[in-house]
């Protein structure tokens, strides 16, 4: 069986029917006394470690200043440096193939016997993926998770508010980054990074769902601002927790006959 047969059975794999529906996330609010914003944080992140995979559908839609682009794709992700996208067409067989693995990014065109290969930076992830986000950002984010750096060597300074707990993180008296949490279920509802006054993109979670141990939102939507103007939207379906046997997904491999194309 050649490589690109491989991948087909592979996509084949990751393309999968769950029955019946997924129940959504409808949690009592909590009483009791507020903790600190360092506290809630530590909770937020240890939820996040509950989430670390998934897999299942999405429909993507991204707004660009180039067009609008929608694509349905088989997803898998895995915390914090896993990411795989297989195309799914109405007809025939997939025709995209997108693997991040270790800061990697590996991409294989099917009808055009194109390969890829170079860093997941923002800017080689939007020329395939159309989201202006280094990898390290968008693969928690597309878990519901916080990216890396979101409360690390700064201040942090909580509020509540009508639409939850907001903690924002403070360097030299500047705002970096705020989030909003649910205090009922101690999920990120927004998030947003900051450069001075100036937003540098916000992502919105809404629809979680219980998945497994963990929950997770179904529909995520990531508002760009710079460099470029982007606003995406993924909505997920069918989803499930990873399976143990998908680690070999997260590395395209070089289809047999071609010579990959090395991006900067």
């Amino acid at each position: 069986m050649n490589v690109t047969n491989v991948l087909m059975t592979a996509a084949a794999v990751i393309i999968f029917t769950v029955a019946g529906c997924t129940p959504r996330l409808n949690v009592s609010p909590q009483v009791g006394i507020l903790q600190s914003p360092e506290q809630i944080l530590q909770k937020v992140k240890m939820k996040d470690r509950a989430t670390e995979g998934i897999q299942g559908k999405a429909k993507v839609s991204v707004d660009t200043p180039n067009g609008r682009y929608v694509r349905n794709v088989a997803i898998i992700v895995k915390r914090p440096d896993r990411l795989r996208v297989d195309a799914l067409p109405y007809f025939g067989t997939p025709d995209f193939f997108l693997s991040v693995k270790d800061g990697i990014l590996k991409v294989f065109l099917p009808g055009e016997d194109h390969f890829y290969i170079g860093e997941s930076s923002k800017e080689n992830l939007y020329t395939f993926f159309r989201i202006m986000l280094d990898g390290d950002e968008i693969i928690p984010l597309l878990t519901g998770a916080l990216p890396p750096n979101i409360g690390i060597s700064c201040t942090l300074r909580g509020a509540m508010t009508e639409n939850g707990y907001r903690i924002d993180s403070v360097t030299d008296g500047i705002v970096t980054s705020s989030i909003m949490v649910g205090l009922e279920d101690t999920t990120i509802r927004r998030m947003s990074l900051y450069d001075h006054d100036e937003v540098i993109y916000s992502v919105v979670f809404e629809d979680h769902r219980k998945l497994g141990d963990a929950v997770v939102p179904y529909t995520i939507e990531i508002d760009i601002k710079k460099p470029r103007k982007i606003h995406a939207t993924i909505r997920y379906s069918q989803l499930q927790p990873m399976e143990n046997d998908r680690e070999g997904l997260f590395d395209l491999p070089v289809p047999e006959g071609l010579q990959p194309v090395i991006i900067e």
